[in-house]
């Protein structure tokens, strides 16, 4: 019995993406049309190959009655069924520990007022999502800032004040001088 997935150079568990992909980039490699050198009778037994395989293979019913008669579907069966009773295990187990530690941060009220703020501000910064990445990146910045030393903080402040008194001399000098304001400012 032919192997199709080794024709279509694939591996058993491929998905419908990855067939029909694998069968484009094959069936333009050994196309009869597209093939110049002299061996066309051998391109098109190719060709032939990589359809019949296709067609088997992209058809779910035909796919499964296949991997039945090679052997792969049990095996896939069988793991896909462990799979999910783990995933079903796992999300029991997740709730049952949500659950838990709502009842415990639910004894105090200090617990209970905390909860209220933060689902007060989560809710403010999950409507925004932009907000969210900007909270983020600041939160990012002023923590490093405050594992600098002060002498090198003090430093960027001071540049952050000269900067913003040069910027505002310039401003206020373009603004005063008629002539360089009619270059940077002209009125039509």
């Amino acid at each position: 019995m032919k192997n199709y997935y080794e024709i279509l150079e694939i591996n058993e568990y491929a998905s419908q993406e990855l067939i029909e992909h694998s069968y484009k980039v094959l069936a333009k490699k050994y196309h009869p049309d597209l093939n110049s050198n002299g061996n066309i009778k051998l391109a098109e037994q190719k060709f032939k190959e990589i359809s019949e395989a296709y067609y088997v293979l992209s058809d779910p019913n035909l796919r499964s009655q296949y991997n039945l008669k090679i052997g792969i579907g049990s095996s896939v069966l069988k793991q896909y069924n462990n799979l999910y009773e783990e995933n079903q295990k796992l999300k029991q187990e997740v709730d049952s520990l949500k659950n838990s530690a709502a009842t415990n941060s639910n004894s105090g009220s200090f617990f209970k007022r905390k909860k209220k703020k933060n689902m007060f501000l989560n809710s403010v910064v999950n409507d925004l999502p932009p907000f969210k990445e900007l909270l983020k990146s600041l939160g990012t910045v002023l923590y490093n800032e405050t594992k600098k030393p002060k002498e090198e903080r003090r430093k960027d402040l001071l540049i952050i004040l000269l900067t913003l008194i040069i910027a505002s001399i310039i401003i206020l000098a373009f603004w005063k001088i008629p002539v360089l304001n009619n270059i940077l400012f002209p009125k039509f």
